[in-house]
């Protein structure tokens, strides 16, 4: 099956690049709540979609997001308590969350607080009853990041997780990650069904995976993130600064 080529912005710094990313999710956001009254966002983890978190919550951002007909949910997330200062959902809370108008009932967290394998499963369980025609979730807009070794959400090189084609939810020992904890991720299945996916990156180390993926490089493969191919498009936000 054919894919979207994967369409690759160029900004000078990450402020500029997450400006970007901000608007282009706002922008997908208010389109499917145009069409379909609710819209779904699948929040990153990591330091990077801090800015974009504070630009999306910020009352002035336009065009303004109608957060009470959003659902967020969560591409991984660490198995520590949900205030522990490694938590995504903790980050997401304090940077967006906190921040906006927006029904408890609407976010969808990961419960890192139970072991990996239970809380892939109460996840999944958690998407399937949101999303019940059987077939993977078909996220409105995915924000993902990449790690230098290629990874995204907790889909790290060689991880069995990878393979995975029937599960929408998996767990991994996190043994590759920082900090070298449990995790639990959506798996290739689930993000490749997004409508759009934007990943936002930053930082000169990763500037050669980002090239290799562009320009389709033999063995890009091996890169997580290079396997990355949903339905519908899929923006790159890279930040040129070192």
């Amino acid at each position: 099956m054919k894919h979207p080529d994967p369409t690759f912005l160029r900004f000078a710094d990450l402020e500029g690049a997450g400006d970007a990313a901000a608007s282009e999710i706002a922008r997908t956001l208010v389109a499917a709540v145009e069409t379909r009254s609710t819209a779904s966002l699948v929040l990153s983890g990591g330091s990077t979609p801090r800015g974009i978190h504070r630009r999306l919550s910020d009352p002035e951002f336009s065009p303004p997001i109608p957060w009470s007909r959003i659902h967020v949910f969560w591409g991984d997330e660490r198995c520590v308590p949900p205030d522990d200062k490694a938590s995504n959902f903790a980050m997401a809370r304090a940077t967006l969350l906190d921040r906006i108008e927006i029904p408890p009932d609407n976010v969808h967290r990961i419960h890192g607080e139970l072991s990996a394998g239970a809380a892939a499963t109460q996840y999944e369980t958690e998407l399937r009853r949101r999303f019940n025609d059987g077939r993977p979730p078909a996220f409105d807009c995915v924000v993902l990041g990449m790690g230098a070794d290629g990874h995204t959400a907790s889909l790290f090189p060689g991880d069995p997780l990878l393979d995975e084609t029937d599960r929408w939810v998996g767990s991994t020992a996190g043994i590759q990650a920082s900090p070298p904890v449990p995790r639990v991720s959506l798996t290739l299945p689930a993000l490749n069904a997004a409508s759009t996916i934007v990943v936002v990156v930053s930082g000169e180390a990763k500037r050669r995976i980002v090239r290799d993926i562009e320009n389709r490089a033999e063995g890009v493969e091996r890169y997580p993130v290079a396997r990355v191919h949903p339905s519908g498009s899929m923006l790159w936000f890279v930040a040129e600064e070192s």
